[in-house]
């Protein structure tokens, strides 16, 4: 995103980002390789220099981390974007979830009410591409979504007409009436 915002062209990207490398043994491998790394395109050089940056096993856990991922109640747009995000930081390796698969991945981790909707939507499963799959899935989230605040208004509605019914306001019940009376006999109900 810096490249685009600063319209970097892709020759000068790896030379660029180069003067910020840290550690100093990044720098070091980088100043070894100078003349071939700043040919290279940007993709070309992350996927050198990740082997070189990451620690030993990051992959697995970033994948482990992708594999762990649920919609737990976030909308499904946001929670698509949360797992490309993710699954982009494995790109050129092979633990990366390619475009294929990343469709029936985004499915099996929604939540049950909108997976079991997308399955039984026929626009859902007809979808031929993986983005117009995401807009359906999105779609038919917002609709659940809607529809779950209509119902819990509607019973927020019923509880407060029910709890007026059995405690009825206070100028609604029956008062003892504070005239004196004679003798014994009970207190008059107005």
């Amino acid at each position: 995103a810096y490249f685009l915002t600063q319209e970097v062209p892709e020759a000068e990207r790896v030379r660029r980002a180069a003067y910020n490398l840290q550690p100093i043994r990044i720098q070091l491998w980088y100043e070894g390789q100078q003349n071939i790394l700043d040919n290279l395109t940007w993709d070309a050089f992350v996927i050198l220099l990740r082997p070189i940056a990451l620690e030993p096993g990051w992959d697995l856990k970033e994948r482990m981390a992708l594999e762990a991922m649920k919609q737990d109640g976030k909308p499904a747009n946001e929670f698509y974007f949360e797992l490309v995000a993710k699954n982009a930081t494995l790109r050129g390796n092979t633990k990366h979830i390619s475009d294929t698969y990343l469709r029936p991945f985004f499915h099996a981790r929604l939540d049950e009410e909108l997976k079991n909707a997308v399955t039984e939507d026929e626009t859902a499963t007809a979808a031929t591409t993986l983005t117009d799959f995401v807009s359906r899935v999105s779609l038919l989230d917002a609709t659940l979504r809607r529809d779950r605040e209509r119902i819990d208004a509607r019973i927020s509605r019923a509880q407060t007409n029910a709890s007026r019914r059995v405690n009825p306001p206070a100028s609604a019940a029956h008062t003892i009436s504070s005239t004196p009376h004679a003798g014994n006999a009970a207190p008059k109900r107005t």
